[in-house]
């Protein structure tokens, strides 16, 4: 099950819609069709569980997903009116295609309860990433991503460096990258980041997973505004994380951005990398590698405050719905019962709506030295959340302007000061200051 997806691609044809092409559901009223990203064995376990649907007379029909290029396959179905009732979408999608109208409002619907569904039961911070900033709710978060350091637990030992917990900090963190590096037998970088796309965008090398350790350190974030911001700004606290990183990296002890790094998942299973990061869902492909060594996930860590990064997938539908009570219905049962039944099979993340994640928290049990499950805990119930990329409707010309210099920057080829006061300046010269 893919745990992240960014229709990117997909907005300039989407904003066609946006100015005079109507999309419109073209089923019957009596069936709900829906449309994944999934592979064909994750697709026949959410058919599976989906077949369970109370019987309500409405029939679902899932439209055959593409094998790659999700994107066009949404686009050329909205262009062609005949858009699913509900689709697979990541929540900057929302945003971006909500924020042009293009997706059905949801909110009124939110405290009905359909299948027993209370938004109290969504992990925090979740539904506030799926809400516009007229207060509209473009889609539901069904899945939630987390981030943070797998480590070896012989090579950390070897080295003298404790094992990471939930709360350790950026100066421990800084401080194993140069223990790992210098220690005996060792070479490559102690930390290593698969940042070979680039650094501006990785949760841990771009300006949000920097504002995640300046927001834990009571500084401000990266955006003025979760959703619908329009402003963008650093101060101290944030420039002294980017030249730490800096320094860490020029020294060799975390990689290189944007450098060819192979298969890092893979190294690490092997035990030739100390500390890898990474996302909750190479958890699965590493413990059935059976690694020789004791390992172990540990969360970003912080400065003092608990804030963590929000990712989340979810589901969204087309605004001109024909049916949205029965897709409602159908929605909510995928995110009370049907999501649980698939993650007990395939335990790639947590459910964004809590009680759906019992299944994936009991296969996470032995995970590793156990601590797989505790962490995601840590960082799905962590009050602060900081999401982890732009979500506005400008984002592409945003992330246009962190691809001419960011990369430079961390690696040491651009001073830190002036870089980030014109990335500053320039995304703030985009932004759309009136709606």
């Amino acid at each position: 099950m893919r745990s992240h997806l960014r229709l990117v691609g997909a907005l300039a044809a989407f904003a066609l819609l946006a100015s005079g092409c109507a999309a419109s559901s073209g089923t019957a009223t009596d069936t709900v069709t829906y449309l994944t990203w999934e592979t064909p064995q994750t697709n026949a376990a959410i058919d599976a569980a989906m077949a369970s649907l109370p019987a309500t007379g409405v029939k679902l029909e899932r439209v055959p997903s593409p094998g790659y290029n999700y994107d066009q396959k949404i686009a050329a179905l909205f262009l062609a009116n005949k858009a699913p009732d509900f689709f697979w979408c990541g929540n900057d999608t929302a945003q971006s295609l909500g924020q042009k109208g293009l997706l059905f409002d949801w909110n009124a619907y939110l405290s009905r309860r359909t299948n027993g569904m209370d938004p109290a039961g969504f992990v925090p911070g979740a539904l506030d990433y799926w809400h516009g900033p007229d207060g509209g709710l473009y889609g539901l978060p069904t899945l939630v991503n987390t981030y943070g350091f797998y480590y070896n637990k012989k090579l950390l030992a070897k080295a003298g460096v404790p094992v990471p917990q939930p709360g350790w900090t950026y100066a421990q963190l800084f401080a194993a990258a140069t223990a790992l590096t210098k220690a005996d037998g060792h070479t490559g970088p102690g930390v290593v980041v698969d940042a070979h796309d680039g650094g501006w965008g990785s949760t841990l090398y771009g300006p949000f997973g920097i504002a995640q350790a300046s927001l834990s350190a009571g500084g401000k974030p990266f955006e003025n505004r979760p959703v619908g911001a329009d402003a963008v700004q650093t101060d101290q606290l944030f420039t002294q994380t980017v030249e730490k990183l800096v320094t860490a990296i020029k020294a060799g002890e975390m990689t290189e951005p944007g450098a060819g790094s192979g298969d890092t998942t893979a190294a690490f299973s092997g035990g030739r990398t100390a500390m890898l990061f990474g996302g909750q869902w190479l958890a699965p492909s590493i413990q059935q590698s059976k690694p020789a060594f004791g390992w172990g996930f540990a969360p970003m860590p912080e400065n003092g405050r608990r804030v963590q990064p929000f990712d989340a997938v979810g589901i969204c539908a087309p605004k001109t719905l024909r049916n949205p009570d029965q897709v409602w219905s159908v929605m909510t049962y995928l995110e009370t019962t049907a999501l649980a039944k698939v993650l007990a099979a395939a335990p790639v993340a947590p459910s964004a709506y809590a009680p759906a994640s019992v299944t994936y928290f009991a296969a996470m049990k032995k995970v590793g030295d156990g601590s797989v499950g505790p962490t995601v805990q840590y960082e799905v119930s962590s009050p602060g959340k900081v999401g982890i990329r732009f979500v506005e409707p400008w984002a592409t010309y945003a992330n246009n302007i962190l691809k001419s210099s960011w990369d430079q920057m961390l690696s040491g080829e651009r001073p830190v000061g002036p870089t980030l006061a014109t990335t500053v300046r320039d995304i703030n010269g985009i932004i759309p200051k009136n709606g």
